[in-house]
């Protein structure tokens, strides 16, 4: 593991939007700190252009299994973790049935999901897309983050929790032992 410095006001080199995100990824971690099931060891993705400078602030506070990833390349990721952050939402603001289900399946049971909803005039939407998608547990969190200029800025944070394993999802102790016993009475035949 390396060691990283970070300090919020500098942004880092290349990174689109760095100065904006530097202060917004103090707020997050200031949502995830105190939210029930996020551990210091919990694994967490965040996904967006400027998800490096997220990560480095998730990971310079203590965070230890932090990922980064662009929005395209979450379709590559095949862990599913404890916490998704979603900094970047799509151009238009919207987030459809086929994103949220792609998230959802990135998700651990009852794993959290946090979207930025800063600049989104239709949080209400959202909010309604993913009580449709059986997410639940829906908070806003709003945080008053300073400038470097010192001006203020609120950072506005939708926190939905996915849904627990269902008990049809998970097989009973016979219904295990009915497909053992017909694995093995396959491989005698």
């Amino acid at each position: 593991m390396r060691d990283h410095s970070f300090d919020p006001h500098e942004p880092g080199p290349g990174v689109p939007g760095a100065r904006c995100a530097a202060s917004k990824s103090a707020a997050l971690v200031r949502a995830l700190s105190d939210c029930p099931g996020i551990s210091r060891q919990s694994g967490i993705v965040v996904l967006g252009a400027a998800a490096p400078t997220y990560q480095l602030a998730l990971m310079h506070h203590g965070f230890t299994r932090v990922t980064a990833a662009a929005p395209r390349g979450a379709a590559l990721l095949r862990e599913r973790f404890d916490g998704l952050c979603v900094v970047d939402l799509a151009a238009d603001g919207r987030v459809d049935a086929a994103a949220l289900g792609a998230l959802r399946r990135r998700l651990m049971p009852s794993g959290l999901l946090a979207l930025d909803v800063s600049r989104d005039p239709l949080r209400t939407v959202l909010a309604e897309r993913l009580r449709a998608a059986a997410f639940r547990m829906l908070q806003y969190r709003v945080l008053r983050i300073q400038q470097p200029d010192g001006s203020h800025q609120r950072a506005v944070f939708l926190l939905a929790r996915a849904p627990r394993a269902t008990v049809r999802a998970v097989p009973s102790g016979s219904e295990r032992a009915a497909l053992s016993l017909g694995a093995s009475t396959q491989r005698a035949a």
